[in-house]
Protein backbone atom coordinates (compact mmCIF):
# COMPACT_ATOMS: atom_id res chain seq x y z
CA UNK A 1 0.00 0.00 0.00
CA UNK A 2 1.22 3.47 -0.87
CA UNK A 3 -0.62 6.63 0.15
CA UNK A 4 -0.03 10.33 -0.09
CA UNK A 5 -0.27 13.72 -1.72
CA UNK A 6 1.37 13.14 -5.10
CA UNK A 7 0.60 16.60 -6.55
CA UNK A 8 -0.43 14.85 -9.75
CA UNK A 9 -3.80 14.55 -11.46
CA UNK A 10 -5.10 11.07 -12.40
CA UNK A 11 -3.83 11.20 -16.00
CA UNK A 12 -0.39 12.69 -15.23
CA UNK A 13 2.42 10.56 -16.59
CA UNK A 14 4.26 10.41 -13.25
CA UNK A 15 1.49 8.19 -11.86
CA UNK A 16 2.10 5.64 -14.62
CA UNK A 17 5.21 4.60 -12.67
CA UNK A 18 2.89 3.07 -10.08
CA UNK A 19 0.38 1.67 -12.54
CA UNK A 20 3.12 -0.01 -14.60
CA UNK A 21 5.22 -1.20 -11.68
CA UNK A 22 5.80 -4.79 -10.70
CA UNK A 23 3.71 -5.55 -8.74
CA UNK A 24 1.22 -3.26 -10.39
CA UNK A 25 -0.48 -0.73 -8.09
CA UNK A 26 -4.15 0.19 -8.39
CA UNK A 27 -5.85 3.31 -7.10
CA UNK A 28 -8.46 2.62 -4.43
CA UNK A 29 -10.71 5.40 -5.78
CA UNK A 30 -12.02 3.15 -8.60
CA UNK A 31 -13.01 6.00 -10.89
CA UNK A 32 -14.23 8.36 -8.17
CA UNK A 33 -12.37 11.45 -9.35
CA UNK A 34 -13.71 13.73 -6.64
CA UNK A 35 -11.20 16.53 -5.97
CA UNK A 36 -9.10 16.33 -2.81
CA UNK A 37 -7.20 19.65 -2.86
CA UNK A 38 -9.35 22.64 -1.86
CA UNK A 39 -6.93 25.32 -0.52
CA UNK A 40 -9.00 25.76 2.70
CA UNK A 41 -12.02 26.89 0.66
CA UNK A 42 -14.06 23.68 0.80
CA UNK A 43 -14.48 23.55 -2.99
CA UNK A 44 -12.23 20.97 -4.64
CA UNK A 45 -9.79 22.02 -7.37
CA UNK A 46 -8.01 18.79 -8.26
CA UNK A 47 -7.57 15.15 -7.32
CA UNK A 48 -3.97 14.81 -6.15
CA UNK A 49 -4.19 12.51 -3.10
CA UNK A 50 -4.20 8.74 -3.56
CA UNK A 51 -4.31 5.35 -1.92
CA UNK A 52 -2.58 2.75 -4.10
CA UNK A 53 -2.53 -0.99 -3.45
CA UNK A 54 -1.43 -4.14 -5.25
CA UNK A 55 -3.48 -7.23 -6.09
CA UNK A 56 -3.00 -8.68 -2.60
CA UNK A 57 -5.46 -6.06 -1.36
CA UNK A 58 -8.86 -5.00 -2.61
CA UNK A 59 -11.04 -2.05 -1.73
CA UNK A 60 -14.80 -1.98 -1.46
CA UNK A 61 -15.17 1.57 -0.16
CA UNK A 62 -13.54 4.90 -1.01
CA UNK A 63 -14.56 8.29 0.33
CA UNK A 64 -13.39 11.90 0.25
CA UNK A 65 -14.14 13.24 3.73
CA UNK A 66 -15.32 16.86 3.77
CA UNK A 67 -15.84 17.39 7.49
CA UNK A 68 -15.02 20.74 9.12
CA UNK A 69 -14.77 21.78 12.73
CA UNK A 70 -17.46 23.61 14.70
CA UNK A 71 -15.93 26.97 13.65
CA UNK A 72 -16.56 26.06 9.98
CA UNK A 73 -12.83 25.60 9.32
CA UNK A 74 -11.02 22.79 7.58
CA UNK A 75 -8.04 21.13 9.31
CA UNK A 76 -6.05 20.98 6.06
CA UNK A 77 -5.96 22.38 2.53
CA UNK A 78 -6.64 18.78 1.38
CA UNK A 79 -9.70 16.70 2.11
CA UNK A 80 -8.75 13.43 3.82
CA UNK A 81 -9.42 10.24 1.87
CA UNK A 82 -10.55 6.90 3.24
CA UNK A 83 -10.60 3.43 1.76
CA UNK A 84 -11.63 0.17 3.37
CA UNK A 85 -9.09 -2.45 2.31
CA UNK A 86 -9.20 -6.22 2.50
CA UNK A 87 -6.52 -8.87 2.18
CA UNK A 88 -7.42 -11.25 -0.65
CA UNK A 89 -6.78 -14.94 -0.26
CA UNK A 90 -7.02 -18.09 -2.37
CA UNK A 91 -10.48 -18.97 -1.08
CA UNK A 92 -12.02 -15.73 -2.34
CA UNK A 93 -12.68 -14.44 1.17
CA UNK A 94 -11.89 -10.95 2.34
CA UNK A 95 -10.41 -10.03 5.70
CA UNK A 96 -10.85 -6.49 6.94
CA UNK A 97 -7.47 -4.96 7.83
CA UNK A 98 -8.53 -1.37 8.43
Amino acid sequence: MLTGDFNACPNDSCLSVFRNSNPRLHSANKGNNEETFHDFKGIGYSLIDYIFHNEVLSSDRYEVIKDRNNMDRYPSDHFPIFSRLFVNNFFNRKYNII
